[in-house]
């Protein structure tokens, strides 16, 4: 789960809502099925979270005793990295560094909340600049994307910044794999924050210009 917009708090069975640590925009939590746990929104308001589900979505109230417990380490399903039992992740405790050698200096930067973007799927935010839009380019693998922080634009070659869209936090995209696309931060704040989970390794490859 991302969360997208307000504060809210994830705890095991057996933590409290006290101990929880806040999580506001881009905080990230995973939750392992079979498990008991809450969530509480604690902004006073309204809260929005991005939920990717491997499976049908239900509930169960805890006086039913859950069937037995996932594995403690969940394995790859659906470019899903494994991680050990519960795991949250505040945004005040993620780093964003530049993953390019050598590095550039331009305001882009990751930071992974699971996985290896060198190795296999991962899970990361990606922060970029306005006065920095990408040029067309594509990956090897596929990836979803779920707008954080800013607008964005994101379109396929023939598209261009003009006619995409406007996304805004909570606005999604499904990038196929080997798609040439283009992405650009059109916010006036001058910066943006998306989340990745990429279902392979990242990598970029710049689009071949066309012949004329």
């Amino acid at each position: 789960a991302l969360v997208l917009r307000g504060t809210a708090k994830h705890w095991a069975e057996g933590d409290s809502e006290k101990a929880a640590p806040p999580l506001g925009p881009g905080s990230f939590w995973f939750q392992p099925a079979n498990q008991l746990h809450s969530d509480l929104c604690v902004d006073g308001g309204e809260c929005m979270i991005f939920v990717h589900v491997f499976g049908k979505m239900d509930g169960t109230p805890a006086s039913k005793p859950p069937r037995s417990p996932g594995p403690a380490t969940v394995p790859v399903v659906n470019g899903m990295p494994s991680i050990v039992d519960m795991l949250v992740r505040p945004i005040e405790g993620l780093k964003f560094v530049d993953w390019r050698t050598p590095p550039v200096s331009d305001g882009k930067g990751i930071a992974v909340i699971s996985g290896d973007p060198a190795t296999g799927p991962n899970i990361l935010l990606h922060k970029f600049k306005r006065e920095n839009p990408s040029t067309l380019h594509w990956h090897s693998s596929a990836y979803h994307s779920v707008v954080v922080r800013g607008t964005v634009k994101h379109w396929a070659k023939g598209g261009s910044e003009e006619t995409s869209p406007p996304l805004g936090p909570g606005s999604y995209w499904h990038q196929p794999p080997k798609q040439v696309h283009a992405d650009a931060c059109v916010d006036p704040s001058g910066e943006c924050v998306i989340y990745l989970h990429t279902l392979g390794k990242l990598d970029s490859t710049p689009a071949q210009p066309e012949k004329r």
